[in-house]
Formats: C-alpha cells, structure tokens, sequence
C-alpha cells in the first residue's frame, strides 16, 4: 500500500481516492487500525460502524469474498451511538474552529454528515451524499451554502459565496447540539 501510495501522489485525481486495506484475519474487529488512504495521506484507522453497514447494504463485490463474509454485521444501537458520538466528539468541536471553514472539503462534509446523521438517526438507515443535500434545507440548512455545495460537488459554475464557512458553522453548532440532545 505504500509503494501505491507513493505512485499516487503524481495521479491528478489521487486525492479522492480512499481506501482502507483490511485482511480477512483481521477485519472483523471493530477496534483494529487498518491502513488507510484518505484525503491524499496515508494512516491508519478503525472502519467506522458507517463504513461497515455501507459495505453491508451498497458493497459491490468485484472479486474474491463479500464484505458480509468478512464483516460482522454493524446493530442498530451501535451505529447510532456511533453517529452521535462522531456528531458531538468530531465535528461540534470543529465547528469552533474557523479556520479549518476555510477549506471546501470541510463546507461540503460538515452540513453533508449532519444531514446523513440525522437521516440514520431518525430512519434508521444510511442515505447518500446527494439524498444529504437534498435533505439539508428541510434541516434548517442556509440555501446559499446548500447551492454552493452542490454546485462544487457536481462541477457546475457558479459565484463563491461569500462567508460560506461561516454560515455552515452558524447552522451547524446548533444543530448538532439538537441532535445530541435528542439521540444522545
């Protein structure tokens, strides 16, 4: 994995690749830190209940086994203790942080997480990045920052808007306190 890495970092589209690489003697542990590729970095981390049940429910199988054959499946009250604590422990205390709202990758994935967050925790089932977007202003989401979302995430044009991260902070903070209110 870190020869491919390394190959990848001259790959012009290499940082949307993310991948963990896990083995089958090893993952179904829950707990257990997999080499992963995420954000144009290599680390290594859990595969988060989310992933899991994402891999349970959409997994395509390309070759060799299915992730059901390797994953043990993610119980309800686990993924939604997951999704709270994720809300409340990651990004309520990076909405305090402005100037990480600098970057498009956290205006796009803050109010995006929310939006599925909610989704999981009221349905119980895990909604798609587009099905978030469609969702945030029903959530209270500021149109503005939904459009521009949208619009970076499917390459159309469009005028930045002006204090985005800052818009997605002032919606975020109180939503996810509400959230964590709620399901916490």
């Amino acid at each position: 994995m870190a020869r491919l890495h390394a190959r990848l970092r001259r790959e012009l589209l290499a940082d949307l690749l993310h991948c963990a690489c896990l083995t089958p003697g090893t993952a179904s542990d829950p707990t257990r830190r997999h080499l992963t590729r995420a954000h144009g970095q290599l680390f290594r981390r859990t595969v988060t209940p989310v992933t899991r049940r994402e891999l349970h429910t959409f997994g395509v199988l390309l070759h060799g086994v299915p992730p059901r054959a390797l994953l043990p499946p993610v119980p309800a009250v686990d993924l939604a203790a997951f999704v709270v604590g994720d809300q409340r422990d990651f990004w309520r205390p990076a909405v305090d942080r402005a100037d990480l709202w600098q970057r498009d990758v956290w205006v796009d994935l803050g109010p995006l997480t929310h939006a599925r967050a909610a989704a999981t925790l009221r349905d119980g089932r895990l909604i798609s990045k587009r099905e978030a977007l469609d969702l945030l202003p029903a959530l209270g989401a500021p149109g503005e920052v939904v459009e521009d979302v949208r619009r970076r995430r499917y390459g159309q044009p469009g005028p930045v808007v002006p204090r985005r991260g800052e818009l997605a902070r002032e919606f975020l903070g109180p939503a996810i306190d509400d959230l964590v209110r709620v399901y916490g």
